[in-house]
């Protein structure tokens, strides 16, 4: 059951982002995909072509 809640966060985190999710959520989507959005450092990467 609880898997299906994060399918349902991660899948909403896809389609508007993760800036949509709440914070709960946002907690919840970070624990299960080990993903800890660091505001910033993240997109600064992708800027200069690393992944």
């Amino acid at each position: 059951m609880a898997e299906d809640q994060y399918d349902r966060i991660v899948a909403k985190a896809k389609m508007s982002g993760v800036s949509s999710l709440s914070k709960d959520e946002r907690a919840k989507f970070e624990k299960v995909t080990h993903e800890v959005s660091h505001r910033g450092s993240k997109s600064r990467d992708i800027r200069d072509g690393k992944k």
